[in-house]
């Protein structure tokens, strides 16, 4: 089964099992940025999963790029220990380990240290907005040689080979860009002079590497006007073929605009988006070294269709392994269909890791939490246990519970299961929301466990189950509207014939709620009006999600009306006020639609504490305050872990 994806794969002198590649990403685990307990179980559990390379992302190879202590650094010899365990935790578990070399030049995140961003020109990016300053020419030679150093430490480490990034927008991507570098010496330019930055790298790297595997990750398109497109890429190619790299990484984008967004794109991208770049890269080098593609790649499926119709030789994931590092093993034992899903909602991954937390997963909540939950342990004592509520929450709980040996029956008031999950999946472009339930469903039905719907589970009918522990995961519902005559974001999805006309949706939510809410329902034909008291429409969304957002809303016509909060009705008007003080202004608005607050349902924990003192209980979800599915389904875990 999947002929092409488990065939060997040869990156140089590396020899992998199969053409699985973890893809590099960050995970902001590093301690003081040395290799972390934590990171040496995350990546362990990748290699034991079966992917045949796993690629440690984001080593920083100069104090230029640091950021933070979360990030691991190799530019100093005291790096080497830290790989060193490392590299032994992913080859134990049978996989061969590549490490990235990363300089983020006018890119980096945040600027927690004194140093300035270093980059080829004094040229702002447009996320991080920071001048940044333009290296000398001794600069340059300083960098040349960390990535000189950082080679050699990790072949001291035991390291399989090693990867110059040079895509989304980084150091050498900034000196290769038009719209980075505008040098007038030897590094700026014509296209030669532009790549010299990162041919030197490459040298400088291949210089130490000995008997490792040196690659390069590239930018197939930067996919932004000006940038650098596939036609300018497929020269770049040859050239790092020709000096000398042992296999290209296609990737895509660059911090700007619309671009930024679709670095790591979200669920409503097609899978396998970007093949065709791998594919254009591979038909300039003529197949002379390995290209490796990523980007949605989600099923095993699609990765073989990739491989077999000569679009790469490799397929990179990152994401799809997050939600499930067994991915390779279910794929190559024909368990395919037991695949935990990646969602692509970057609540946990990309969101966490810009807001500066640990990655985490929605839809897996061990991801990140190795250490701590890697392997539950079946019960000391199994017994029955009642969940409460069959939103992400409650299903998790059930799903953790049933699998360390307990009896589970769940309750669910509603006819069918999801809880406040049930309408994202249903909004433009979200339904792969679903399988986030679907999944846990499926799992529950292989389990045996008992789902009961139509049940108003109170206290009384708990108990009357005779339950060992009860777990709550009862949810919020939306707050009412304050406003007379104004519907719930949720009252408008479940039943369109309250929306009509010309629609102003306030959102004061700021997450998925209101913004996707008010593209669905302007998709549907309503002239609408998206009010929000925050600066901008969508402003919770992780960064990722915030560009392609905002681009889906004008596309869909929505008006956008940013710092305004609602006064009163005035007929077939909405009257707001700025949010800081000021004349009232009138919205069109035959129907006010409201994403507002949540109130917790948590009443019966607190009646099942009175009745039952000694009774087990556990509360889990937006029963406990409402935020996300990435906290629900979290809590919903460790409450099926602690009973």
């Amino acid at each position: 089964m999947f002929p092409h994806l488990f065939s060997p794969l040869a990156l140089g002198p590396l020899r992998a099992a199969n053409r699985i590649v973890v893809a590099p990403h960050s995970t902001n685990m590093a301690e003081g940025n040395r290799v972390s307990e934590r990171q040496l179980a995350y990546y362990g559990d990748k290699a034991r999963g079966g992917a045949g390379i796993v690629t440690i992302g984001g080593l920083r190879i100069h104090p230029t790029t640091v950021g933070g202590g979360l990030s691991i650094t190799a530019h100093d010899d005291a790096c080497v220990a830290g790989l060193t365990r490392l590299a032994a935790a992913v080859h134990d578990g049978g996989a061969r380990v590549v490490g990235q070399l990363l300089h983020m030049g006018r890119q980096r995140s945040g600027g927690p240290t004194d140093w300035p961003m270093w980059a080829p020109s004094p040229i702002a990016c447009p996320v991080m907005r920071e001048l940044p300053h333009p290296v000398t020419l001794a600069e340059i030679n300083e960098l040349l040689a960390c990535y000189a150093c950082s080679t050699r430490y990790a072949r001291e480490a035991g390291f399989d080979g090693v990867e110059i990034h040079a895509a989304h927008g980084y150091l050498p991507q900034q000196f290769l860009s038009p719209l980075a570098n505008v040098r007038d010496d030897a590094y700026g330019g014509p296209l030669e002079n532009r790549l010299r930055f990162l041919l030197e790298a490459l040298a400088a790297c291949l210089g130490e590497a000995g008997g490792l595997s040196v690659g390069v990750r590239i930018s197939g398109d930067e996919l932004v006007p000006g940038g650098l497109t596939l036609a300018d890429m497929e020269e770049v190619a040859p050239r790092l073929v020709a000096a000398g790299a042992h296999y290209l990484s296609v990737s895509h984008s660059t911090y700007r605009g619309v671009s930024y967004g679709s670095m790591i794109p979200e669920m409503s991208w097609p899978a396998a988006s970007f093949a065709h770049l791998a594919a254009g890269i591979r038909e300039a080098i003529g197949a002379a070294v390995p290209v490796l593609t990523v980007g949605r790649i989600l099923q095993p499926e699609q990765a073989e269709a990739i491989l077999a119709a000569g679009k790469a030789d490799g397929i990179v994931m990152a994401r799809a392994l997050i939600a499930d590092p067994e991915w390779p093993r279910k794929a190559r034992e024909g368990r395919a269909a037991e695949i935990r899903p990646c969602i692509g909602c970057n609540q946990g991954c990309a969101g966490n890791i810009h807001a500066g937390r640990s990655l985490r997963c929605l839809t897996n909540p061990v991801a990140g939490r190795e250490l701590e939950w890697g392997g539950a342990a079946p019960a000391t004592r199994p017994g029955r246990v009642v969940v409460v509520g069959a939103g992400p929450a409650g299903l998790e709980a059930a799903v953790t519970a049933a699998q360390r040996g307990h009896e589970v029956i769940v309750l669910e008031r509603d006819t069918t299961p999801g809880g406040n999950a049930r309408w994202a999946a249903e909004l433009h472009g979200r339904s792969e929301f679903g399988g986030a339930v679907s999944y846990r469903l499926g799992l529950l039905a292989e389990l045996g466990v008992e789902l009961r719907y139509g049940v108003a589970a109170g206290a009384a009918a708990v108990l009357a189950l005779r339950p060992d522990a009860v777990i709550v995961a009862t949810g919020s519902q939306p707050a009412p509207p304050t406003l007379p005559g104004a519907v719930t974001v949720e009252a408008a999805l479940a039943d369109p014939l309250l929306v009509r006309g010309r629609v102003a949706l306030v959102d004061e939510d700021g997450h998925v709620r209101g913004a996707s809410a008010a593209e669905h329902l302007a998709r549907l034909g309503h002239p609408l009006t998206l009010v929000t008291p925050l600066a901008t429409a969508a402003a919770d969304l992780p960064a990722m999600n915030f560009g392609p957002q905002l681009h889906r809303l004008a596309e869909a016509g929505v008006t956008v009306v940013t710092q305004r909060v609602p006064v009163r009705r005035d007929g077939a008007l909405l009257l707001v006020r700025p949010t800081w003080g000021g004349p009232e202004e009138a919205v069109a608005a035959d129907t006010v639609v409201m994403a507002g607050r949540r109130i917790p349902e948590a009443g019966l924990a607190a009646e099942l504490s009175a009745r039952a003192p000694g009774l087990t209980v556990r509360l889990a979800g937006d029963c406990v305050t409402p935020r996300t599915a990435l906290q629900a389904i979290a809590e919903g875990h460790a409450a099926g872990r602690s009973v």
